[in-house]
């Protein structure tokens, strides 16, 4: 029975392990392109594989101690998944907090009181004033269909050797806004996958992605935090199931472990009487 138990522990903690290695590599490569530009979300998505790697390299040591059926090993075996429930936690909580922040980001509609959606919004005002404008000629090809006045194209040539996005102009390095590297790749990403342009506002043209590309869709704030609510739903429910396994995983451990100290002081008392006796 005591073997069952500690047996089951390390399937669940190995079954977890598995889940978050696959359900984290599977997010990454879904939209690879957001991910690469969205370093905060990769960086938990690489966590989240990390995370699996570990919890299965604990297994094994679980199935040492389960063979060696050493005390101390299966504490440190608990102690270790204890940690880990801690960080599942950790994890679920955060998500939850996420969860219930999204609704502000939802209703700062001018990106007037939210700093990152503010950092955003500042960023695509100066560019769109900046591509294609008085401070960026740009290059837009002499075979597009959609004249450039009608995008609002006003400063362009043909020769293709010219800015086609804002990160190209010179003036983009002079911009006096916090993480315009990092955001402008954002928008980048999005521009191409979600074909949208702007944030708290419409763009009439891609701005950060590529002038020649049409007509975008509409404003970019609502399909990050479409992207990000979405994923955060994920996170929320694969948390839960971690965390759940987890605890289970824990309880299944420690019974082991009161089991088998149950046995070892049976068996001194044991000892203890036959030298008695003798």
């Amino acid at each position: 029975m005591e073997q069952k138990l500690f047996k089951s522990s390390i399937f669940l903690l190995f079954a977890v392990g598995a889940f978050w290695i696959i359900f984290s590599s599977v997010i990454y490569y879904e939209q690879i392109e957001i991910t690469d530009a969205y370093e905060q979300f990769k960086n938990i998505l690489i966590m989240g594989i990390v995370f699996g790697s570990v919890l299965i390299l604990w297994c094994i040591i679980g199935l040492n101690a389960n063979s060696k059926k050493v005390n101390c090993m299966y504490i440190t075996y608990n102690v270790g998944v204890f940690i880990f429930l801690l960080a599942s936690i950790t994890a679920l909580v955060l998500t939850i907090i996420l969860a219930n922040k999204i609704p502000d980001y939802k209703n700062d509609s001018e990106c007037t009181s939210e700093s990152i959606l503010i950092e955003f919004s500042e960023l695509n005002k100066i560019s769109s004033q900046t591509l294609c404008q008085s401070d960026c000629q740009c290059y837009y090809g002499s075979n597009n269909s959609i004249k450039p006045l009608e995008l609002g194209v006003k400063n362009y040539t043909l020769f293709s050797s010219e800015p086609i996005r804002v990160q190209q102009c010179k003036v983009f390095d002079n911009f006096d806004i916090q993480n315009k590297d990092s955001n402008s790749e954002i928008l980048k990403a999005f521009e191409q996958t979600y074909k949208c342009s702007g944030f708290c506002s419409n763009n009439s043209y891609y701005v950060f992605s590529d002038v020649n590309n049409g007509y975008p869709g509409g404003d970019c704030k609502d399909e990050i935090i479409i992207f990000v609510e979405n994923n955060n739903n994920r996170f929320i429910i694969a948390s839960s199931i971690m965390t759940f396994a987890i605890i289970v995983a824990f309880v299944l451990s420690i019974l082991q472990l009161y089991k088998t100290s149950q046995v070892y002081d049976f068996q001194q008392k044991n000892v203890e009487l036959h030298g008695n006796n003798s």
